[in-house]
Order: structure tokens, then sequence, then C-alpha cells
């Protein structure tokens, strides 16, 4: 071999070796970032839900003959076709004992005068993706909280509103229900 070809591979290997520890250096930085961004969201996650489990208890304090609130704005959560909405709730126990509590979210209204065209109590019922039923033990005087999640398809009637119920038993007897609505809107298209 000739000087001139070991020169060169050894300005390859160089190279080479400089390469990959940048490349190593700038994938450890990205898995840093990650890292620290999604323990961000998850922080924002907890924060978000402390304050809606806050909010829940503060509706008990204010209606203290409830014993199921949801927090929501005039019992109303407005969907846009596409996206999925969660109404959060929470049932407070006031017997005097530790009780296995259940709940079922069913049908209770569509509204009428042609406003939900063909939507049938099936296509109603299709709209809740998680929570239509659910069960919790809940210590006497304490309250816990769940979470329905909804969706509405595209091509949902805009403007269609339903009314749902959420049923709740204690111990399998009759214990209280609450209705909440949802009301498809159309999304807003902003100016940008």
């Amino acid at each position: 071999m000739n000087m001139k070809s070991k020169k060169g591979a050894l300005e390859l290997s160089v190279g080479t070796i400089v390469i990959v520890i940048l490349a190593m250096a700038m994938l450890i930085l990205g898995l840093v970032l990650v890292q620290s961004i999604m323990k961000g969201a998850k922080y924002n996650v907890d924060q978000l839900n402390d304050r809606v489990k806050d909010a829940i208890k503060k509706l008990f304090l204010d209606s203290e003959d409830k014993r199921i609130v949801f927090y929501l704005s005039e019992q109303t959560a407005t969907i846009t076709p596409g996206d999925t909405w969660g109404v959060a709730f929470g049932v407070r126990n006031d017997g005097g004992e530790t009780a296995l509590f259940s709940y079922e979210t069913i049908l209770d209204e569509v509204g009428q005068g042609g406003i939900c065209p063909g939507i049938n109590e099936a296509k109603a019922l299709q709209l809740i993706k998680l929570g239509k039923t659910g069960s919790m033990n809940i210590l006497s005087g304490e309250e816990k909280y769940a979470l329905i999640k909804l969706s509405a398809p595209t091509g949902f009637p805009i403007g269609c509103e339903i009314r749902y119920r959420v049923n709740v038993k204690k111990a399998g007897e009759d214990y209280a229900n609450e209705f909440f609505d949802i009301n498809i809107k159309k999304k807003f298209a902003g100016l940008f």
C-alpha cells in the first residue's frame, strides 16, 4: 500500500467516528428532550385532573342535596363531529357505610322537530365511546369520579341535541340519577 491510500483510509475512519459520535449525541439529546416533554405533559394532565376533581367537590359543596354532579356548564357538552369530548362527573356516598356503586349511561331523549334526522336510540348510544357503565367503591361521606367519553363521527347532523341520563345504583338499589345534554356544533373556522 502506498502512503496516499493509508492516509485516505485513516481520514475516512476518523470522519466516520466523528459522524457516529455526533449522531449518538444528537440521539441522546433527542431522547432527553422527548422525555422532558412527556414528563411535562403528564404533569399537566395530572394538574387538570386535580382541578376537575376540585371543581366537582365545589359543586357538591354548592348543592349539598345532590348525590351526582357533572362538571359541565349548564349540563351541556358541545361536540364537533370528529372530536372526542369527556364528561366528568362525581358520585357522593351520603350513606353510613362504604358501598359499591354502579352507574349506567342511557339515552333519555333525542332532539325533536327534524333536528336529528335518522338518529335513533342505537345511533345515539354509539356516541358513547367509554364510560357507558362502571362501578366504584365509595367510602361513607366521600366522592368518586368517573368520565364518559363521547365522540360524534364526521357527518353527524349539526345542531342535533341529545340528552343522556346517568343512573346510579348503590348496592343494586336505585340511588340517584342526573341528565346531561350534548349539542353537536359545527367546528369554528378561525381566521388563520
